[in-house]
């Protein structure tokens, strides 16, 4: 690797130009291009290869090929990728390398294609499963664990995952899709206009919507665009997606808040159901001429479970066992960490989960016996992939077995774990299986062959391509998907100040736009901004904060809009501070953007704790080149140690305020950022406050309609929002919820702002039915789930018409005392007694001015039932309840109570999968 950097260096500056240019869209060329590379690590690599022509040639022969890379000699390497990240990222300047896209049409993607569909596994007149059966009864022994490889690979690095004798074709497990199709590329619709794949706001912003119906369409619409592009071979070679990340925000530190973004474990549940509906939900044009109907995609719910840490010291998420140590239990898995993937699954019929790296209670996930217990209990008949290699973190990491092979053995069966995400099983499950290792069998296996292929052959891939029809180019980032997404970034934005009604502001004003953030670009589409959103895979067609404030501010001569940046997001140096001041000072008001930012993942990937970042991060704004400091970055592989603002923002914004001038905070970040520094910083003139998280590609657009008031769709948190100190009580490690001081809106008693909560630039007020009487009083456990619909008034009393958002609750209705004898872990530690657990949310979408709108919501036994702290059953209790229905605005009128009476013995309605 030394030998191959100082080579790289010294051709830096001797190298010549061997390569013509590309234009990357043309993805049906192979023309070179020089001093750029397309793509991220490689499914092979090839040595000895003299020219570029050589390079292209063996991309367009491997199936899975979309991009190559290029060195010229000595070093004389060629590098075969599966994906076009980052389009066009130009890393060589002195033009050492060549790289390029594969010429002609990808293959197919189908199997029992003429001549070769003359197999029982092609019959369309047959069952699914028996198809399924007759087509892994035809695989070869030798075959069957690299088809169980996701991405293909060999021990060779180039054995893909075709049965050429069988006339099925490889096949790519691994395309990852989160708030967009990662990877996809720009395409020609009929009219002639290049359209990008529908890129959506971050985690926490869809979360902060509580709007089922536009999360299931926002699916929906990745889901079809999937589909176009498999069609039209742009680089993607499956219909499976991993994502989305269901993971909760159990701790703002963690890198990856951005993927999730929920604290509340039935929100999550909710809006993953919400979601694999609208992903894998079969569509009208795909069935029009068949008897079963197709799934759209298989979605691939990550990842479970308990995976929340990174690289938080002295662990990394290679090597964390989430085990009582850490306060993790039967009771906490169910209570929280398994929720939504328990809700997805049964409510969903999600049809994949990805493993995690980290162990619970002892057992690497992979390796848990919890699949199994989903299957019987939840109904799951899905597959099940690990993540990267995670496999091998059971010996590696975990030190769980001795030997890849062991590891390999208890995966496959005890974990049904079907697909592995690296190379352990095509190196180690034959001979596991060879030597019995565990037990393990090729019964095992095959299980695993039918999981897999069972998926693929509801996806229609081994019938008849002219049986159904296929979305394409015109599907592709349409006008009615880019709607879809501005909206879900207005409602992702939450109001959390707006003092003496600052908002909405008035066009035809001197604002200045400042703050390290007020020109951002990319940062809008974080985590992950790899799908490109303008045509040249730049992101220079994004609308800016700035320029979104003065399309529409800027109505007369008098008016104008302009930005000066002051500091950069960690930089110390207030070089820039006298030049935004003295803007400021000229304005009218103050539009401050503040915050953090992530840079999807660390390229070193699996860092050890507490070592230096290669440069993974760099500063885009005034200072070029600078590295992020590592207590402020959030991304995978990497957790953050402060929840703190930078100083150098703080300090800014001091300054700021003591101008007097009305001023506007929008914040992006996405785990929490600290407030409590900021809103106790003196002002003397009114100040609002916006939580924008990473809004997606029309965020700009959205805070601006927002700040002005052509919009009033606000969420609400979707998080807790802790002091800066919370931190130093709470360690990362700590996965128990009831430890003190608490985490999340269920326990943690003194937030800055709490989970649910957001303004609106109207006034509400919510009434409940004038008696308690009726059906909430005669619930009873023998008939937990019939249910007692509930109808609650939402009231418009103010100026403006928009959205609301009702959030139930409920409580005992006798709550303990936590300062009263608190109760202790064997450990000593203090345990909390709950505040209020959500049990159901409504999103009410444009309520006029003086109107009223009624919301029905189901009350039952089941819906009150608990999770038992010794066993992890859920079961459905006697007793009084509070039902708190609470439109999160913080004043009196915006929560109204019910109480509710269960009657009747213990039933256990579930029981906790017998995995630990």
């Amino acid at each position: 690797m030394i030998l191959f950097r100082l080579l790289s260096l010294f051709f830096a500056f001797t190298g010549t130009k061997l390569c013509y240019p590309l234009n990357v869209a043309e993805a049906a060329q192979c023309t070179t291009f020089s001093g750029a590379t397309i793509g991220m690590s490689q499914i092979a690599t090839l040595f000895n290869i003299s020219e570029a022509q050589q390079c292209c040639d063996a991309c367009t022969s491997n199936d899975h090929c979309v991009a190559w890379t290029w060195h010229q000699p000595p070093i004389s390497t060629c590098f075969l990728k599966d994906n076009r990240l980052p389009t066009g990222r130009v890393v060589d300047k002195k033009n050492h390398t060549c790289s390029g896209l594969r010429s002609g049409p990808l293959p197919s993607g189908f199997a029992c294609v003429p001549p070769m569909d003359n197999f029982p596994f092609c019959d369309v007149t047959k069952s699914v499963k028996d198809r399924v059966l007759d087509l892994v009864g035809r695989i070869p022994d030798a075959d069957k664990a690299n088809l169980l490889t996701a991405r293909g690979l060999g021990g060779d690095g180039q054995h893909m995952q075709a049965l050429p004798t069988l006339g099925v074709p490889a096949y790519y497990w691994g395309t990852n899709c989160l708030h967009s199709l990662n990877g996809g590329s720009c395409v020609r619709n009929s009219n002639n206009e290049t359209r990008c794949p529908t890129n959506f706001p971050s985690g926490p912003s869809f979360g902060a919507t509580f709007d089922r119906d536009l999360i299931r369409d926002m699916a929906g619409v990745i889901g079809q665009e999937l589909r176009a592009m498999f069609h039209l071979r742009k680089g993607h070679n499956s219909l499976d997606c991993w994502g989305p990340v269901i993971n909760l925000n159990r701790d703002p530190r963690w890198g990856r808040n951005g993927e999730g973004g929920l604290e509340d474990a039935y929100a999550m549940g909710e809006l993953a159901t919400a979601w694999t509906q609208g992903f894998q939900h079969p569509r009208a044009s795909l069935n029009a001429n068949r008897s079963e109907p197709l799934l759209q995609g298989v979605i691939t719910l990550k990842h479970m479970a308990a995976n929340s840490l990174e690289n938080t010291f002295p662990f990394t998420r290679h090597t964390f066992d989430a085990n009582s140590t850490y306060g993790v239990s039967p009771y906490v898995m169910a209570d929280y960490y398994l929720k939504p993937f328990r809700a997805a699954i049964k409510n969903g019929k999600a049809r994949g989960v990805m493993c995690s790296y980290n162990a619970v209670l002892g057992v690497p996930t992979c390796l848990s016996p919890v699949i199994a217990g989903a299957r019987d209990q939840w109904g799951f008949e899905g597959y099940v992939t690990s993540d990267s290699d995670s496999v091998n973190d059971a010996t590696s990491g975990h030190h769980y077995t001795d030997t890849p092979v062991e590891a390999s053995a208890i995966a496959i069966s005890t974990g049904q774990c079907d697909i592995d995400s690296g190379d352990t099983y095509n190196k180690n499950l034959m001979a596991a299986v060879n030597g019995r290792v565990h037990g393990v069998s090729m019964a095992d296996v095959d299980r695993a062959l039918f999981n897999t292929f069972k998926q693929r052959f509801d996806l229609g891939l081994f019938d008849p391509i002219d049986s159904y029809s296929w979305p394409g180019a015109d599907d592709v980032g349409t006008d009615a998907s880019a709607a879809l997404s501005h909206t879900a970034s207005q409602e992702g934005l939450v109001l959390l100040r707006n003092d003496a009604s600052l908002l909405p502001l008035t066009a035809g004003q001197r604002i200045a736009v400042v703050g390290p953030h007020a020109n951002a670009t990319k940062v809008l589409m974080q985590p992950y901004p790899f799908t490109p959103f303008c045509p040249d895979s730049s992101y220079d067609c994004l609308v800016t904060p700035t320029q979104a404030i003065a399309s529409i501010n800027d109505i007369n001569a008098n008016a104008w809009t302009r930005m000066a940046a002051g500091c950069d997001l960690f930089n110390t140096s207030e070089h820039g501070f006298e030049e935004a001041l003295a803007l400021a000072r000229t304005a009218d008001v103050v539009v401050l953007g503040l915050g953090i930012e992530t840079c999807g993942m660390d390229p070193a990937h699996n860092l050890n704790p507490g070592a230096r970042r290669p440069g993974a991060c760099f500063q885009e704004k005034m200072t070029t080149g600078y590295v992020f400091p590592d207590e402020y970055l959030e991304l995978e592989a990497h957790d953050r140690t402060t929840i703190a603002l930078p100083p150098v923002q703080l300090s800014f914004a001091r300054q700021i305020l003591a101008l007097g001038k009305p001023t506007v905070v929008f914040l992006m970040n996405a785990g929490a950022v600290a407030l409590d520094d900021l809103t106790a910083l003196p002002a003397t003139a009114p100040v609002a406050i916006v939580e924008a998280f990473y809004p997606g590609p029309h965020g700009g657009t959205a805070l601006a309609e927002g700040l002005f008031g052509k919009h009033n769709k606000w969420g609400r948190l979707p998080y807790t929002i802790y002091p800066a100190n919370w931190t130093a009580q709470t360690p990362m490690t700590m996965h128990d919820l009831r430890v003190a001081p608490g985490r999340t809106y269920r326990y943690y008693r003194t937030p800055t702002y709490p989970f649910g909560f957001g303004l609106s630039l109207t006034s509400w007020t919510v009434e409940a039915p004038g008696s308690d009487s009726g059906c909430l009083a005669t619930l009873n456990t023998a008939t937990a789930t019939a249910t007692c619909t509930v109808g609650i008034t939402v009231h418009n009393t103010g100026s403006a018409s928009g959205d609301a958002v009702l959030l139930m609750y409920k409580k005992l209705a006798t709550q303990t005392n936590p300062s009263a004898s608190p109760k202790k872990n064997s450990k000593g530690e203090t345990i909390l007694s709950p505040i209020r657990e959500l049990i159901g949310f409504e999103r009410v979408k444009d309520v006029g001015v003086g109107a009223t709108a009624t919301v029905n919501f189901n009350v039952s036994a089941a819906i009150l039932a608990a999770v038992d702290e010794s066993s992890g059953d859920l079961i459905a209790l006697s007793g009084r309840f509070i039902i708190e229905f609470d439109i999160g605005t913080g004043s009196a009128a915006s929560v109204t109570t019910l109480s509710a009476t269960v009657s009747g013995a213990p039933v256990v309605l579930e029981s906790f999968p017998k995995a630990y």
